[in-house]
Formats: structure tokens, sequence, C-alpha cells
């Protein structure tokens, strides 16, 4: 696959400042997704979307590509989506690079491995797919019923559809936002 690989990283997170250069067992999550990116052999271009410059610095080192995030999309509330069309997108303008193919590789997921971007990159073309996100199983369980508040009453929602022994219902499957292609 020669498609873009997108890792956004920056440094402001609320729940752990300075997430992504922190160590897990002698390396940064920051590292740790650009050798995956870079492992996988999967992406023609893997660039490092960031506004902290000890971040792009970093990158620069590594050998991908840096963009600097502009200043509407730093904030807690942008999305990962938002944040991958923009470099998609100055990709496309600043190099002329083609992006029909992209994924998205977060460095907070640290013990995602280059074989699983590899086959996941494979599976989605393969299958000619418009999207594809890395999953896995949840107990049903969890979601065969539940209640919601109508008129004041709890409701059980889900109702005849699902509201069976466990062992009957289908796999659930849950996102996990490792890999998004």
């Amino acid at each position: 696959m020669s498609g873009v690989c997108v890792i956004p990283a920056r440094r402001d997170s609320k729940r752990l400042p300075g997430k992504v250069l922190r160590q897990l067992a002698g390396r940064t999550l920051l590292e740790r997704a650009v050798s995956t990116a870079t492992e996988s052999k999967a992406f023609g271009t893997i660039v490092l979307s960031t506004a902290d410059e000890e971040i792009a610095e970093y990158g620069k080192r590594a050998g991908i590509e840096v963009l600097e995030r502009p200043s509407e999309l730093r904030g807690d509330d942008v999305g990962v989506g938002e944040i991958t069309l923009q470099a998609c997108a100055d990709l496309q303008a600043q190099k002329g690079v083609e992006t029909s193919t992209v994924a998205c590789l977060a460095p907070v997921y640290p013990l995602l491995r280059p074989t699983s971007v590899a086959a996941a990159c494979r599976q989605f073309k393969e299958a000619n797919a418009n999207f594809l996100m890395s999953t896995v199983s949840t107990d049903p369980h969890d979601f065969h019923w539940a209640l919601r508040r109508i008129n004041g009453y709890a409701d059980l929602y889900f109702g005849d559809t699902f509201l069976t022994d466990r062992m009957y219902l289908p796999p659930i499957l849950t996102p996990t936002g490792a890999i998004k292609l």
C-alpha cells in the first residue's frame, strides 16, 4: 500500500500532560507510533501533525514529514478526523502527495504492532473498502439491555430484539480507534 499515514500528536493532554512524550519501556509513545508506521512498510508517506516544537523536532529527526497544525485544530474538542483531513489537504497542496488512501495512527496506542497495521492495510485494499477501523470483541451482556428515561419513567431499551440470554446474542465488536483507514 502506498498510502499516507497521519500521526496526530499534541503535548497538552488534559488527563496526562505531555502524554506522547512519556516513556513506556524506554521509548516514548510518539517513538512507538512512528516506528509502528515505519516498520509496517504499509505507507509511502508518514506525516506527523503537531503544533509543538519538541514533537516536530522528533519527527524531523525520525525522517518523517512534519506539518504544523493550524491554530483552529489545536483544541480539546478537535477530532483526529479533522486533523487527518487537514494534513491530507496540506500534503496535496504543498507536496502534490496523492491522499486517496489514508491511515490515522494515534500515539496513544503504544502496543499496536506493525504486523497488525500491515494486515489491516492489506485487508482494506483487498476488500476495496471505504473505511476500516480496528475492533475488539466485547461481551454482548453489556449491550443486550439498557434503560432510558421516557416521560419520567424508566423504559426498557433494546427490548424484544436483544433481551435474551447472552449466549444466543450475536458477537458484538467495539471500535478501538487504534487503526483507522
